[in-house]
């Protein structure tokens, strides 16, 4: 997944086999600052973090309510294990997914915007916000059938105001504008992944799925179809 480019409200980026940096482009919104907090530890190690949970606020949106700070049963959650993060986008909103094998559950930190975000929510300023984000997907992990794309999407509907029908709605632009061999390649890939989606449950937005990985068929052969007549 961490491959895959041409989102129109992400993009994905694969740092090793354990953490997927997924940047959520809010910089054209009003709702989000571009300032970033960098109150983060260079520390990764489960017990690094001393962060105790804020009681929610009647009066939050709903929208916001995922953005709590997890626990985890018998110790406090595990560190985020890298400071640099926010660095690389400063305009946009950028989490990190973590699958490290030794927890059995995917974790997520928020690493950039923390101030206007989490202020709708639960974060006070002497708060630590080096600690997991708690969300339905991440909490369910071990007793339902999640993916790692279902753990994207409600990142996104907690982020974006009003949250996207189509959470993996694409970019054509993008798509269009890659060597043709790289699109070729790159409009499979999606057309793939949209299918995993598809077929692993019903979702509301199944309609543009499948009308999406049609286009990206008809991308891709044409695309097959050029790079063979060259050869």
């Amino acid at each position: 997944m961490g491959c895959l480019k041409g989102f129109h409200f992400l993009e994905l980026y694969s740092r090793g086999r354990e953490e997927l940096l997924v940047t959520v482009k809010t910089s054209s919104s009003p709702f989000f600052p571009t300032s970033i907090n960098n109150n983060n530890s260079n520390n990764y190690s489960p017990t690094s973090s001393s962060f105790s949970p804020t009681p929610s606020d009647p009066t939050t949106p709903q929208k916001m309510k995922g953005f709590a700070f997890t626990t985890i049963e018998g110790g406090l959650p595990p560190a985020s294990p890298c400071a640099k993060d926010a660095e690389l986008m400063a305009q946009d909103t950028l989490f990190l997914i973590g699958g490290y094998t030794r927890y059995k559950v995917p974790y997520v930190w928020l690493r950039s915007n923390h101030t206007k975000l989490l202020a709708a929510s639960y974060l006070k300023k002497d708060n630590n916000t080096d600690t997991p984000l708690e969300l339905q997907t991440t909490a369910k992990w071990k007793v339902e059938n999640i993916h790692v794309w279902d753990v994207v999407e409600e990142i996104l509907r907690v982020t974006i105001s009003p949250p996207p029908k189509n959470p993996f709605k694409l970019d054509y632009n993008v798509i269009e504008a890659l060597p043709l061999l790289e699109k070729a390649l790159a409009s499979a890939a999606i057309a793939n992944f949209l299918k995993k989606i598809l077929l692993s449950g019903q979702r509301e937005y199944a309609d543009e799925l499948f009308e999406d990985i049609q286009k990206l068929f008809d991308i891709h052969f044409s695309s097959m179809c050029q790079i063979l007549s060259k050869t």
